[in-house]
């Protein structure tokens, strides 16, 4: 492509100076554009606004049989590998001079730099961690403990279930897990794990796609029966989890005999479990009712 605009650029065809845009009027009869870039396509300069693009060919397609075989014998060929192998060999044994690594590989066009790599870098300061109540942790290295740390805000957690494939107890690993989660500050429901618990007969080595299947149906049922029980089988004084309108799930308190209606005390959103906040009726004709 043409540097200039044709009407700067200048060729010499016959040895005297001219203009590209006069060339092309002179021995074409048009006018090109000036402002227009020309490409040289090998063959001569062409303006672009008298190029198309052809869509429809490949370039190399037109190659012949013969042609493809050539390219194959000599680049990708058993005659190439013996030339690679034949020429490492003149490398390694060319005179008498003892080679280097660097005499190897500057045959090739490859060097190695053994000058170290010098890059900047900014050290930040050692960031400070706070949690709940403003209190903050001690780092070490990039590292810090966070044993008995509360959350400054962490998540609830109002239901679940427990799948043990493993054949032996689970009670104390998931009681450990559950004080350490009420330790972070989070919500945890007071339950009882036979209640919610899944137990396999046999180690998770011996299980089957299918029998996974089913302690999982299994531990699903049980936390939905523990805590979303059916309404028609509370007893008044039973405690239950259920999802609001706006999608919380509140614990609350049975109140009333479910065949005359009931009533459902929700447990406030503090940390006091005392605290309960002023009840609500519930009436047959929403989602809590059979």
């Amino acid at each position: 492509v043409l540097s200039k605009a044709p009407d700067e650029e200048t060729l010499e065809p016959e040895g005297k100076q001219v203009r590209v845009i006069d060339y092309f009027f002179e021995r074409y009869g048009i006018r090109i554009n000036p402002n227009l870039p020309l490409i040289n396509t090998g063959k001569g300069w062409f303006s672009v606004e008298h190029l198309f693009q052809r869509t429809t060919e490949v370039r190399g397609d037109e190659l012949t049989k013969d042609d493809v075989l050539s390219f194959n014998d000599e680049f990708a060929s058993t005659n190439r590998i013996h030339h690679i192998k034949d020429t490492l060999q003149w490398i390694l044994h060319q005179g008498n001079e003892r080679q280097t690594l660097n005499d190897y590989l500057q045959h090739y066009s490859l060097t190695v730099n053994t000058e170290p790599l010098n890059l900047e870098a900014k050290v930040l300061d050692v960031p400070t961690l706070r949690f709940s109540n403003n209190n903050t942790v001690n780092t070490s290295r990039g590292t810090w403990n966070l044993k008995g740390v509360e959350w400054s805000a962490s998540a609830d957690v109002d239901s679940f279930a427990v799948l043990n494939a493993s054949g032996n107890s689970c009670e104390d690993y998931m009681n450990n897990q559950l004080r350490s989660m009420s330790a972070h500050g989070m919500r945890v429901p007071s339950v009882n794990l036979a209640d919610v618990t899944a137990h396999s007969r046999s180690s998770h080595f011996s299980l089957e796609k299918q029998d996974f299947a089913a302690l999982f149906d299994e531990a699903i049922g049980r936390a939905r029966s523990y805590f979303y029980g059916s309404i028609r089988e509370m007893q008044v004084g039973r405690f239950l989890n259920y999802r609001t309108d706006t999608g919380e799930v509140v614990r609350a308190a049975v109140l009333r005999d479910p065949e005359q209606g009931i009533f459902l005390i929700p447990q406030s959103r503090t940390r006091e479990d005392a605290t309960w906040a002023t009840h609500i009726v519930v009436n047959r004709k929403n989602s809590l009712a059979d």
